[in-house]
């Protein structure tokens, strides 16, 4: 109806409107259909840009992905993986090729072939290697249909997780699909999520590695010296915060209520 039409054109007005100069560029390239890449520190809109982006794209078109399958639940998508029907990602793409053309596949098939637009969230986590599969069997399987080559939404922040294969197959930005792609790379330097300046400061120096005695100062008078009972308590490893979590989790005298799940869909991607 007339009036659907409008609710839905004014929610994509409005995520437009609400992008700031620098990511309006970002998302002047997108629509361009440049590959790009949408890094930078926490709080600078990255967030704000897909959303802008996902709102002028048809679901049909635009495959919603990330690396890992807690960020694919943040951005209400899939693994690309699972979205490729790539399992772990480990074997030669001609394994992945001959899945894709298998007899039972055409869905899987006519999804990549359908797809003009891949976004994956947390790229950081994937290595140079596996993105080069990626690429190869992405564009691989359009040329059989003649369709353009793909374009890649990349978003994520290299100065947090590195892919655990990194220091052997080499960060992605190092991948030959990379080049062949030419990618934008568009780092946003504006925080809107903390206003404090001097917060910031010290914010941006600890992402950088350079964390002087003074913001160490700073951060100590800064601290809360008990942590209040709603606090989010951050651990560096995960033995540590299983243990807070039990100890926590042991203070609820309710009875437990298991919940049983069951995994379907392409065997390759559940494996």
């Amino acid at each position: 109806t007339c009036a659907t039409f409008r609710a839905i054109t004014n929610s994509v007005l409005q995520a437009i409107l609400q992008l700031d100069e620098d990511q309006l560029k970002v998302f002047q390239a997108a629509m361009k259909g440049e590959s790009i890449l949408i890094t930078g520190v926490a709080g600078t809109g990255k967030s704000q840009i897909v959303r802008a982006i996902r709102s002028v794209s048809s679901p049909d078109r635009m495959a919603v992905t990330a690396s890992t399958g807690a960020a694919a639940a943040m951005v209400g998508g899939s693994t690309i993986n699972s979205f490729l029907g790539m399992g772990t990602g480990r074997e030669n793409v001609e394994v992945y090729f001959s899945i894709v053309y298998g007899l039972r596949n055409k869905e899987l098939k006519e999804r990549i072939v359908s797809t003009d637009r891949i976004l994956i969230d947390e790229i950081s986590m994937i290595d140079s290697k596996f993105f080069d599969k990626i690429y190869s069997l992405v564009n691989g399987v359009r040329r059989w249909r003649r369709w353009s080559p793909v374009q890649f939404i990349l978003v994520g922040d290299f100065l947090q997780l590195p892919a655990v294969s990194a220091t052997t197959n080499g960060f992605v930005f190092q991948s030959k699909a990379w080049k062949e792609l030419g990618v934008k790379v568009f780092e946003l330097k504006k925080v809107h999520r903390q206003t404090d300046p001097k917060l910031l400061e010290v914010l941006g120096r600890i992402r950088g590695g350079n964390l002087s005695q003074m913001d160490h100062a700073y951060l100590m008078e800064n601290c809360a010296k008990e942590p209040h009972e709603d606090s989010v308590c951050l651990f560096a490893k995960n033995d540590d915060a299983d243990t807070h979590n039990r100890v926590v989790l042991s203070k609820i005298h309710q009875p437990t209520h298991p919940f049983n799940c069951v995994d379907k869909g392409d065997e390759h991607a559940l494996t």
